[in-house]
Protein backbone atom coordinates (compact mmCIF):
# COMPACT_ATOMS: atom_id res chain seq x y z
CA UNK A 1 0.00 0.00 0.00
CA UNK A 2 0.98 3.66 -0.79
CA UNK A 3 2.29 5.42 1.93
CA UNK A 4 2.19 8.81 2.21
CA UNK A 5 3.54 11.94 4.65
CA UNK A 6 3.00 15.75 5.06
CA UNK A 7 5.99 17.81 3.76
CA UNK A 8 6.22 21.75 3.81
CA UNK A 9 6.43 20.91 0.09
CA UNK A 10 3.39 18.93 -0.27
CA UNK A 11 2.41 15.78 -0.01
CA UNK A 12 4.93 13.39 -0.50
CA UNK A 13 4.31 9.51 -1.84
CA UNK A 14 6.84 6.98 -1.64
CA UNK A 15 9.95 9.97 -2.18
CA UNK A 16 7.67 12.22 -4.99
CA UNK A 17 6.68 15.41 -3.87
CA UNK A 18 3.51 16.71 -5.33
CA UNK A 19 2.86 20.33 -5.16
CA UNK A 20 -0.46 21.51 -4.89
CA UNK A 21 -1.94 22.64 -7.80
CA UNK A 22 -5.41 24.40 -8.56
CA UNK A 23 -5.33 24.46 -12.36
CA UNK A 24 -4.62 21.12 -15.24
CA UNK A 25 -4.10 21.49 -18.93
CA UNK A 26 -4.10 18.74 -20.62
CA UNK A 27 -0.40 17.71 -20.13
CA UNK A 28 -0.72 17.81 -16.69
CA UNK A 29 -3.85 14.91 -17.25
CA UNK A 30 -1.41 13.00 -19.18
CA UNK A 31 1.30 12.87 -17.19
CA UNK A 32 -1.07 11.44 -14.17
CA UNK A 33 -2.65 8.96 -16.61
CA UNK A 34 0.58 6.70 -15.64
CA UNK A 35 0.65 6.94 -11.71
CA UNK A 36 -2.39 7.01 -11.74
CA UNK A 37 -2.77 3.59 -13.44
CA UNK A 38 0.55 2.06 -11.30
CA UNK A 39 -1.30 2.82 -8.16
CA UNK A 40 -4.44 1.49 -9.31
CA UNK A 41 -2.47 -1.61 -10.29
CA UNK A 42 -1.38 -1.70 -6.87
CA UNK A 43 -4.39 -1.39 -4.47
CA UNK A 44 -6.80 -3.65 -6.82
CA UNK A 45 -8.69 -0.59 -7.47
CA UNK A 46 -10.12 0.83 -11.06
CA UNK A 47 -8.37 3.75 -12.17
CA UNK A 48 -11.15 6.03 -12.06
CA UNK A 49 -11.71 5.47 -8.65
CA UNK A 50 -8.46 6.11 -7.87
CA UNK A 51 -8.46 9.33 -9.73
CA UNK A 52 -11.61 10.32 -8.30
CA UNK A 53 -10.10 9.65 -4.74
CA UNK A 54 -7.14 11.81 -5.59
CA UNK A 55 -9.66 14.55 -7.03
CA UNK A 56 -11.79 14.25 -3.86
CA UNK A 57 -9.37 13.46 -1.18
CA UNK A 58 -8.50 17.61 -0.79
CA UNK A 59 -12.04 18.57 -1.69
CA UNK A 60 -12.52 20.41 1.77
CA UNK A 61 -9.24 22.95 0.83
CA UNK A 62 -10.99 23.78 -2.94
CA UNK A 63 -14.15 24.96 -1.32
CA UNK A 64 -16.00 26.47 -4.04
CA UNK A 65 -13.95 25.61 -7.16
CA UNK A 66 -15.94 22.28 -7.74
CA UNK A 67 -18.92 22.44 -9.96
Amino acid sequence: MPTWRRSSRGTERNGRIEERQERFDTADCVAMTRPIRDIANESGRSAAAVGYALFACDAHVRSGTLC
